[in-house]
Order: C-alpha cells, then sequence, then structure tokens
C-alpha cells in the first residue's frame, strides 16, 4: 500500500516536471519567433538606409566634383593657446568651475570682462584682395541672375515691339561684357546680401563670416565714400558730433550725408577731431587711475597696453606707454659717469637693447638711457677729416652697386656718424674745379676704380 502510494507521487512529480519543461520551451520557442520577426524587420530597415546612404554618399561626390573642393586629408588636432587661457582652471571638456564672488560682483554692476575678448586675425594685403575677388565673383552671379530674368520674360512674349527688341540686344550685349566689369561698375544696392558663410567657406575661414561682412559693409562696399575728407565734411562732422554728443555714429553719418559710414566718421573723429581731449596734460588723477589700471592687467612683466588704453578715456595706448615710462623713472637728472660707462660697454656688448639695458641701472627708463645713448654718440663723433679718409670714401662711394648707402659706410669710420659722411661725401665730389684723383670715378661710372 504505502509502495502504491510512494510510485504514485513519484509519477505526479514527474509529469509536474514535464509540464513545467514544456511551458519554458514553449516561452522560448515564442521568444525567438519574435527575435526572427524583428531581425528580418530590422535588416529591412537596414538595407533602405544603406541604400539612402549609398545614394547620399553619390549625390555629395558629384557636389564636390561640380564645385571643384579639394578634400584635405583630415587634420590631427594640435595644441591652441586659447585651450588653457583664462579661466585657468578647466575639465578635460574646457568647462570652467562656477563664478567666483569678484566675478558675480562684476556681472552685478554690469561690468565688462576684457578678459574674455578673443584676439583676431589681422587683415592683411593679401585677405583683403582674396575677399574683393571673391565678391566680384558672387556680384556678377548676382547681375547675370537678374538680367537672366528679365531676357527670359521679353523672350517669352510672342509680339514683341521695337522697343522690346532693343531691350533683348541690350540685355543680351550687357550679358557678353559682364566678365570685364568691376565692383564699382556692377552698381549693386547697399542692402545687397551674400551668402557670407560661403565666403568665409571659400577663404578658409581665415575670418569669421561677421567679420567679412562688417569689413565690407563699413568700408569696402563701392558706395562708400572712400576719399579724402574734405574742410567742409570735417567742420560739419565735428557739429553733428557735438550735438549729439559722441554718440550714435550711424545717425551722425545719416546727417552728414556724403556716403560715409558711421564707422568712418568714428576713426575720423578720434583720430583727427578729437586731439584737444587726447592732448592735454596728464593729472594727478589720471596718473592714479593710470596706475591701478596697470596694477589690475599686468601679468609678470607684460602689460596689454590696449586693455589699458580702452579702460582710460581719451588716451590712447602710446600716451598710456610713455607716460608709464616717464612714472617709473627712479632717478632723474645728470648721468654719472659711471651710468655713461655702463651704457657704452652694454651697447659695445649687447647692442641697442635699452629695456634690457634699463635692468643694469636701476632706476633709468628705456627712454632715458636711449635718449643719453644718442647724446653720448654725438659728443664722441670726430669732424675731423684726414687726407686718408677722404680717399677710403671716395673708395667705398665708388664701389658701392646699388644707391649710395652711408650707413653701411660709418663702420670704416670709428668716430663718425651717418650724417658726417653724408656732408662730406657730397662736398668732395662737387668742389669746382677740383682735379680729379685716381680713386674718383668716372662720371657715369659706376663700377669699381682702377
Amino acid at each position: 500500500m504505502a509502495s502504491s502510494q510512494s510510485l504514485q507521487l513519484q509519477n505526479d512529480a514527474e509529469k509536474e516536471s514535464r509540464n513545467k519543461i514544456g511551458t519554458v520551451v514553449e516561452a522560448y520557442d515564442a521568444v525567438i519567433q519574435a527575435n526572427n520577426v524583428l531581425e528580418q524587420k530590422y535588416r529591412a530597415e537596414e538595407a533602405v538606409l544603406l541604400k539612402r546612404l549609398h545614394e547620399v554618399q553619390a549625390e555629395l561626390r558629384e557636389y564636390k566634383q561640380k564645385r571643384e573642393v579639394k578634400i584635405e586629408p583630415e587634420k590631427q588636432d594640435f595644441f591652441r593657446y586659447y585651450s588653457v587661457g583664462k579661466p585657468y582652471f578647466k575639465d578635460k571638456n574646457l568647462n570652467h568651475p562656477p563664478d567666483n564672488e569678484d566675478t558675480k560682483i562684476m556681472k552685478q554692476y554690469h561690468m565688462y570682462d576684457f578678459s574674455n575678448v578673443m584676439t583676431v586675425s589681422g587683415w592683411t594685403v593679401g585677405d583683403k584682395t582674396r575677399l574683393l575677388t571673391v565678391l566680384l565673383d558672387l556680384s556678377k552671379d548676382i547681375v547675370r541672375k537678374k538680367i537672366q530674368r528679365e531676357l527670359t520674360k521679353l523672350e517669352r512674349l510672342i509680339v514683341k515691339s521695337k522697343a522690346e527688341t532693343c531691350k533683348i540686344a541690350s540685355l543680351k550685349r550687357e550679358l557678353f561684357y559682364l566678365k570685364n566689369r568691376t565692383l564699382e561698375d556692377l552698381d549693386l544696392e547697399t542692402e545687397q546680401e551674400f551668402d557670407w558663410e560661403e565666403v568665409a567657406f571659400k577663404l578658409n575661414r581665415r575670418h569669421s563670416s561677421r567679420e567679412y561682412k562688417a569689413i565690407w559693409d563699413l568700408f569696402f562696399h563701392p558706395k562708400v565714400n572712400k576719399s579724402a575728407w574734405s574742410h567742409e565734411e570735417h567742420q560739419e562732422l565735428q557739429r553733428l558730433a557735438a550735438e549729439n554728443k559722441m554718440q550714435d555714429w550711424e545717425s551722425i553719418a545719416k546727417a552728414l550725408n556724403t556716403g560715409r559710414t558711421g564707422y568712418q566718421c568714428f576713426v575720423y573723429f578720434r583720430t583727427n577731431v578729437s586731439h584737444a581731449a587726447c592732448g592735454r596734460k596728464w593729472t594727478q588723477a589720471e596718473m592714479n587711475y593710470l596706475q591701478r589700471v596697470i596694477d589690475l592687467y599686468k601679468e609678470e612683466n607684460y602689460i596689454p597696453w590696449g586693455k589699458v588704453a580702452a579702460s582710460i578715456e581719451n588716451r590712447t595706448k602710446i600716451q598710456c606707454y610713455n607716460k608709464y615710462m616717464r612714472m617709473i623713472e627712479g632717478r632723474k637728472g645728470r648721468f654719472l659717469m659711471e651710468e655713461d660707462a655702463v651704457i657704452l660697454n652694454f651697447v659695445n656688448v649687447y647692442g641697442t637693447d635699452f629695456r634690457k639695458m634699463s635692468s643694469f641701472l636701476v632706476g633709468r627708463s628705456a627712454v632715458q638711457l636711449r635718449v643719453r645713448y644718442n647724446l653720448l654718440q654725438k659728443l664722441h663723433v670726430s669732424a675731423t677729416w684726414s687726407v686718408h679718409d677722404d680717399k677710403k670714401l671716395l673708395q667705398i662711394m665708388a664701389n658701392q652697386d646699388s644707391r649710395t648707402n652711408f650707413s653701411t659706410a660709418t663702420k670704416h669710420f670709428p668716430g663718425k656718424d651717418r650724417q658726417n659722411i653724408r656732408s662730406r661725401a657730397p662736398a668732395r665730389r662737387a668742389a669746382p674745379g677740383a682735379r680729379r684723383t685716381h680713386l674718383q670715378p668716372r662720371e657715369g661710372h659706376r663700377g669699381s676704380a682702377p
């Protein structure tokens, strides 16, 4: 009886185990079928995407061939100085830490942070020439499309009048001679806009699109007046600037009505009109403020004079530099004999590097040392000329193959400067009735003396 019950329990357990295994197998089969369906679906989508990718790549190759774009090899990343610029502490993604108390105060009082101003590449003659070449091509395309639209509109007319026929001939002639026209001849509208991103791309992005647009609108546009300023313009600009309190230069340029831009008016006013404000004597308050600004921007021995001048009203960076050089002069008055000896010995060893020389003479500025050296040079110049010196000078002048250079001749005459040699040479050549020596060259002869 007991054995039959145990056998029955064993059979029930095996049956239950087989049922569980069957359930798991069915679940696995369902999952595999679902995976197969998804795989087929994804493979179909992959085939569609690959087909579209090949089409896009073919279109891109065709576009590059049409535009004749040279595909350059991928450039390797290299170190750039602005990657470690202010703020100095950054993470690997160049993200800087939160603002400190000083930065929060500057933002609260709307103070401008000059440390965030990025330097830009200067405009060379080549940059300007290439920009004008690209803009000329784009301008011709704009005018060509405009002419072609008018020409197409007239040619669609079934019945053409005599005036319309003449107009068609005139447009075709204008279209033929378009290649010989200049920017000034194209007569572009002042509001004409170009695709400045395309311009920057064609010029290898040496400057940004905004820089190209700015220099075109402010100066290079053919309708911008680039001639010399007249006296009437000078007087009128001075009056308009005073009325507008030296603000809103675009309105001042519009009121001037001579084809000038606001930028031109501003630059001319600051350069030629406001000399009275820039040339006044420095006050003690200005000197104290200059010292505080320099202490703010100075980093070791480097002083950014552009930022210093931007922080001081009506002063140029040259004025700020010269005034600071005068302010740091620790010693004034006569030079001692020991100082003169240091100056002359330094020039013999290192040359005329007066900034480096100032480190040997504490308290003397580079300006003082330069003036003193020039004075010492004049004191050591000898005005006496011997017969041997005259013959040597004639020989040197005769052997020069190019234009007379008196500066190179000074090394042959110790104790004499360029002015002495220049004043002596024509005196020997122009002496009336003087007998020509064998050292003096014949008239019209530039070669060596016999």
